[in-house]
């Protein structure tokens, strides 16, 4: 059964850029999206569920952005980003 109210979609956008510090040319940029449907909004009357929802599409991106960065994905899986020039 289907609670009365809206539900709670989460979408988290998040900018990388790669620097090089020696003379700060910027090498890459990406972007990356995550998105996440929740639960009725009423469902969060703590403000801790809330929370830890937002924590986790943070948690997402991160783990896209260090992946990334440090090339820990196979090759040819990489994450769903695109680059963008400088």
């Amino acid at each position: 059964m289907i609670g009365p109210g809206r539900l709670l979609h989460l979408e988290l956008g998040v900018r990388m850029r790669l620097v090089r510090p020696s003379d700060g040319v910027t090498l890459m940029t990406r972007e990356y999206s995550v998105a996440r449907d929740g639960q009725f909004i009423q469902e969060y009357d703590d403000g801790t569920r809330l929370l830890q929802a937002i924590a986790g599409a943070v948690d997402e991106v991160a783990t896209l952005m260090v992946d990334d960065a440090f090339l820990l994905h196979p090759t040819g899986r990489a994450p769903a980003a695109h680059t963008v020039p400088p």
